[in-house]
């Protein structure tokens, strides 16, 4: 019968049971069958509390870039973050990193839940205290937001309590965007030849 292949976990305790897995072999490995059943269960435990050359055991659970995945929604209270488990692997991380759910409330920790849910360049406009002190309005290209409705949620997760936001989808750039850009009307026209493609632009070169 072949060896079974099984975990350093389960290695390590064939190996500790000498003599009584010297004939193991010859039966068949029943030992080390039964091993790998009966310690299934504690190989993520073993993988956490084990030391390694560059750190000391338990640590990693604490590294959110090499965390087991299914540890990040655990780790993200840590910061304050919800995590999104129906986010990639990668983006989950991604979210612990950059929502920085202790800054939440701020610009940049908005702009960033938003981001998550971009694609492309993952642009995103945000006009603080527009049409009063109470009001702010967020904006993304329709190009790059495949899910709207997660957008609005990730961005109503960070926003300050008592402030009111108005959040739209947009082809392009609006006059006051284009304008607030300080290109010349000649420099302007350089990048974009027709109003359209102006109209259209996501970004001011």
């Amino acid at each position: 019968m072949v060896r079974p292949i099984v975990s350093d976990t389960v290695e390590e305790a064939f190996e500790g049971l000498t003599p009584w897995n010297g004939a193991d072999e010859s039966t068949g490995w029943d030992l080390l069958t039964f091993l790998n059943c009966a310690l299934k269960p504690l190989e993520l435990v073993d993988f956490l509390v084990r030391d390694r050359d560059d750190r000391p055991g338990w640590s990693i659970i604490m590294d959110v870039d090499n965390a087991p995945a299914e540890y990040l929604p655990w780790l993200g209270q840590f910061v304050g973050v919800v995590v999104d488990a129906g986010l990639s692997e990668d983006v989950q991380r991604e979210q612990i990193k950059l929502t920085q759910g202790y800054q939440r409330g701020t610009k940049a920790s908005m702009i960033a839940a938003a981001q998550l849910y971009l694609t492309g360049n993952r642009s995103v406009t945000l006009f603080e205290r527009d049409t009063s002190a109470y009001h702010l309005t967020v904006r993304t290209f329709d190009a790059e937001t495949p899910y709207p409705d997660r957008v609005l949620a990730a961005l109503l997760s960070q926003k300050p309590a008592g402030l009111v936001m108005d959040y739209a989808v947009s082809d392009g750039l609006t006059y006051d965007e284009i304008a607030a850009s300080g290109r010349t009307y000649d420099e302007l026209t350089g990048f974009f030849p027709t109003s359209d493609q102006m109209k259209n632009a996501q970004v001011i070169p």
